[in-house]
């Protein structure tokens, strides 16, 4: 059996819009986002949720961050450096108004269940990742300098078998 060009299908990516009237004011709300504009949708709410001090991922700043970045990403409203200073601020006037809703519902479900799903799983993989024994080592490593450790005597205790063993057997027990 002979393949098929994929050219042959011509494909073209979704470029379509809806006009979206709220107030007086007609907006655009894109039906399909590349994976690209997904994928760096999904990484700035991530980081935006991210709490630094309490290392976890805020579940409501996860909310407004999901939705401020898909109203910026699949609307062609504009928004101001200064709007944008105060997310909360920002989320608040767009939720209370009814506007974030009618958006919402203007993006097709399966690109919203699409972000949604990245995020879920992202924000699931990477704090699994940093609470796994390799995630430690690598946060370790990346930070030593602010660890008052003397490497040396360190590196001297892990060539040591026993002790070797020991970080073998602790390391099988955490995975």
């Amino acid at each position: 059996m002979a393949k098929v060009p994929f050219s042959k299908f011509k494909c073209k990516i979704n470029t379509d819009e809806i006009p979206v009237q709220i107030g007086e004011e007609t907006i655009a709300v894109k039906q399909y986002l590349p994976i690209q504009e997904k994928l760096a949708l999904i990484g700035r709410v991530i980081e935006q949720a991210h709490d630094q001090e309490q290392n976890f991922a805020n579940p409501l700043k996860i909310a407004v961050f999901k939705y401020l970045e898909m109203i910026y990403a699949y609307t062609d409203i504009s928004f101001t450096a200064k709007q944008k200073e105060d997310p909360a601020k920002l989320y608040d006037q767009l939720y209370s108004s009814g506007i974030l809703n009618r958006i919402w519902n203007s993006i097709p479900e399966n690109e919203r269940e699409e972000i949604l799903y990245g995020i879920k799983e992202t924000v699931e993989a990477y704090y699994s990742y940093r609470n796994s024994a390799v995630g430690i080592l690598d946060t370790i490593s990346e930070n030593y300098e602010q660890f008052n450790i003397d490497w040396d005597n360190l590196n001297e205790k892990v060539q040591n078998p026993e002790t070797l063993k020991l970080v073998k057997d602790v390391l099988t027990k955490l995975d």
